[in-house]
């Protein structure tokens, strides 16, 4: 919602918080990360994604993200 608005700086502050605080929830990095790449930011989503990936290596939105954009 917080993008939605124009305010993907405190939607990114919000959701970096949200991982620190609950570094279990899948959907807080997967979030993140698509912001990031939605801005054109590519190496700070990918490596979301990558903390992601380390905590669960067979996450499927989080490998295919990563497939998608380290093949572009």
């Amino acid at each position: 919602m917080l993008v939605a608005r124009g305010q993907p700086a405190e939607a990114i502050r919000l959701l970096e918080g949200l991982i620190e605080q609950a570094p279990q929830y899948d959907g807080g990095y997967v979030t993140l990360a698509k912001i990031h790449l939605s801005a054109g930011r590519i190496p700070e989503g990918l490596a979301v994604l990558e903390r992601l990936l380390q905590r669960h290596p067979t996450h499927p939105v989080g490998r295919s993200l990563v497939r998608e954009y380290r093949s572009r």
